[in-house]
């Protein structure tokens, strides 16, 4: 039983915490609301998505929704099913949902900082746990970068909550043991796979990894021999089994060789495995289902949890067409462009992530010096209890590993590792504060310390949490310019959006889920966006056999192009990444206005924004 000062402090902290973030969170809301920009391409997918199946839900089109969360492979669908309520409430409210979109990530930011402060009192006991919670809570705040997403349509800080979400709901379930314990952690972890892959894969490495470390000597040997003998042809096995081994090892070999050289081929040839095993559990069912079945009640609750909630609707999902390659896609992100890896930026290999910390995760004094220099150190040795505080130390170790291995670095990747480091971190200092209290002096020296850094923190904080003109800045950073919005009532008023129109050219600032979500909310029946890709449209050709029977509105002889041409006078042409990624575009836009069975029916250059944007009809087989 815990004193009652203590229950009475962590009460008045959780609270004035709660407080705080909803006040910065809705302070965040109101820049959007007054700022009213357009969001750029990434976060105009998720809100394009979302928003076309809040119409579908709201119009009674199930079946229309149903299709569409199944479209979203690359970036998965639990991010719509998240924005839903906020689409609504805006819809209730009058909000556009270009700013009701953004309610999500505002919220997010609010429910953050309570669940450190959760994790940090189940990793201590007493005031070590209340200072650690309260110090890893005021550096979240005052982070520009987490206060930057809570004004973004992005899945950052949604994947935040729900990692943390997962290792709260993990180590609960490991205290208390029960079944209904680890079946929650299961679906935790299956919304934050869904939300997005590259998430969920860090979380669910951390958990093996936590697993098989637990194993005992014995159980871990038999593991390792049962994988040597899925892949290796060891002993005197049958031809068959020999043949498998043999055939398993070059398919996992082949797989690995394409995945790091062409991603969507590596994608194709993972779906065979998906439907291979499937039908291998069908004809074990078939054969063996009594044997299967004791089996099944042989094993231990959470690993039943596991397969039923996390791997069985995993390996269903995946059994759809295409969603295998998309999973690959994402997890390799822009390691793989247009069939030719992308190399290894050595040049940022070391100090991109600890360098963008100091700038973006720490508050903005020399207090993020400090921050770093502490999470350096927690990092050092893997604490030795088994509890809270070592689970932290293995999903923090795990998640740099996977960020520092990917190719492509942006500092946006360690959003979802940051909280676990800044929580191992502040859990570290309040320990080493607690060991200086064998004696009088040793207490008074390590209130003091405590003191100095809450008192730093605080200060940092009445710095950064007021300073609007500065988040402001950031926020136009981070989307489209207004030169750019006069394009979009063009379009509008010269494009039937009544058959599926396609869009060929467009870049980061004007994209092609930027214009059809602009129109979807003038539509109550909603955008159809042509789902054939983009250089068919120059070759004349149709959607393929199997997107015409399964989309019969794909195959319409009349199309629309909706053609945005970069002019090479303007800043978007010359940046990097349109060159890298959208310039290609351009040769199907000239291609398009060249062709005979292509007529461009409206155009009007926007010199300001430095496009031309031309409408283009045309009939194709």
């Amino acid at each position: 039983m815990k004193p009652c000062y203590l229950r009475v402090a962590r009460v008045v902290i959780t609270l004035a915490v709660g407080v705080l973030s909803s006040a910065v969170a809705i302070h965040s809301f109101m820049v959007v609301h007054d700022s009213d920009r357009l969001p750029v391409c990434d976060a105009a997918k998720n809100g394009f998505e979302s928003h076309r199946f809040a119409l579908d839900i709201c119009h009674g089109r199930p079946v229309e929704a149903l299709r569409h969360l199944n479209e979203q492979g690359q970036w998965p669908f639990a991010y719509s099913l998240l924005q839903f309520p906020f689409l609504v409430a805006g819809e209730w409210t009058g909000l556009s949902s270009f700013t009701s979109a953004s309610l999500l990530s505002g919220a997010c930011f609010a429910v953050i900082p309570l669940l450190l402060l959760s994790i940090a009192f189940s990793a201590d006991c007493g005031w070590r746990g209340i200072f650690a919670g309260a110090l890893a809570a005021g550096i979240f705040l005052t982070s520009p970068v987490f206060r930057l997403y809570a004004l973004l349509i992005m899945r950052e800080l949604p994947g935040v909550a729900l990692t943390l979400s997962s290792f709260m709901a993990y180590s609960r379930a490991r205290r208390i043991g029960s079944c209904g314990a680890y079946c929650l952690a299961s679906v935790v972890a299956l919304l934050l796979f869904f939300l997005k892959y590259n998430y969920g894969l860090i979380w669910i490495v951390s958990v093996v990894v936590v697993e098989v470390a637990e194993l005992s000597v014995t159980s871990r040997r038999r593991l390792l021999d049962w994988l040597k003998g899925l892949v290796l042809p060891l002993g005197r096995g049958s031809l068959f089994t020999r043949v498998r081994c043999v055939g398993l090892t070059i398919y996992v070999g082949l797989l690995v060789t394409c995945g790091l050289l062409w991603g969507e081929f590596a994608g194709t040839l993972l779906y065979p495995a998906f439907v291979i095993g499937a039908a291998m559990l069908l004809y074990a069912v078939f054969l063996h289902g009594r044997g299967l079945l004791q089996w099944w009640s042989g094993l231990e609750g959470k690993y039943r949890a596991a397969l039923a909630l996390f791997v069985a609707p995993v390996w269903c999902w995946n059994l759809i067409p295409d969603h295998s390659r998309s999973f690959v896609a994402a997890l390799l992100g822009r390691t793989v462009q247009h069939g030719k890896a992308v190399g290894w930026s050595v040049d940022n290999l070391v100090m991109l992530y600890p360098r963008g910390w100091v700038y973006d995760y720490g508050p903005p004094t020399g207090v993020s010096f400090l921050i770093l220099a502490g999470v350096l150190f927690s990092l050092v040795r893997i604490p030795r209890e088994d509890g809270t505080s070592r689970l932290l130390w293995i999903v923090s170790m795990c998640g740099l590993a996977l960020a520092f291995l990917h190719p492509h670095r942006e500092m946006r990747f360690l959003l979802t590792i940051a909280p676990f480091l800044i929580l191992l971190m502040a859990v570290k200092v309040s320990r080493w504060c607690a060991l200086l209290s064998t004696s009088a002096m040793g207490r008074t020296a390590g209130g003091a310390v405590a003191a100095a850094l809450l008192l730093l923190l605080i200060g940092s904080g009445r710095r950064s949490i007021g300073v609007t003109p500065l988040l402001r800045e950031a926020y136009l950073n981070n989307t489209v310019e207004e030169v750019y919005r006069p394009c979009l009532p063009f379009i509008m008023r010269h494009v039937d959006w009544d058959s599926p129109v396609s869009v060929v050219g467009a870049s980061n600032e004007l994209s092609k889920y930027l214009i059809v979500w602009y129109a979807q909310q003038r539509r109550a029946e909603g955008v159809r966006l042509d789902r054939t890709p983009v250089a068919q449209l120059l070759r004349g050709e149709s959607a393929s056999r199997w997107e015409r029977w399964f989309y019969p509105w794909v195959a319409t002889p009349v199309q629309q192009v909706v053609a945005v041409r970069i002019l090479p006078a303007s800043a978007e042409y010359r940046r990097r990444d349109y060159q890298m990624l959208d310039a290609w575009q351009q040769g199907i836009v000239n291609g398009l206005c060249a062709a005979d069975n292509w007529t461009v029916i409206a155009s009007q250059v926007f010199r300001e924004a430095g496009v031309e944007i031309l409408i283009l009809c045309g009939s194709r087989g």
